[in-house]
């Protein structure tokens, strides 16, 4: 598992297309999350994700997203910790 600077990953975002997966609660991802990203639930949506993707995982702080990223890991799947979570982030945000 890798993990990114909330910098390095701003300039991925601006530059490409990332598969983004926010794991902070819904309430907290619909006031507002990174354009494109999707909200992840622990437990039930990697049952369904393609393994030969590569995640970047985001939250409020960067605990809950380490920790995520860390079992997703372990599941094989190529996860990238996004140090620093939503609280660092100062690009877009898009409400659902």
């Amino acid at each position: 598992m890798q993990s990114i600077s909330m910098q390095a990953f701003a300039e991925k975002v601006a530059n490409e297309a990332l598969l983004i997966l926010d794991v902070r609660d819904e309430s907290k991802y619909r006031s507002g999350h990174i354009p494109g990203a999707k909200h992840f639930k622990a437990g039930e949506t990697e049952k369904v994700l393609p393994k030969d993707d590569v995640y970047y995982i985001v939250c409020q702080m960067g605990v809950t997203s380490l920790r995520i990223a860390t079992e997703l890991d372990a599941l094989g799947f190529n996860v990238v910790n996004v140090e620093g979570g939503m609280s660092q982030w100062q690009g877009e945000v898009t409400a659902s």
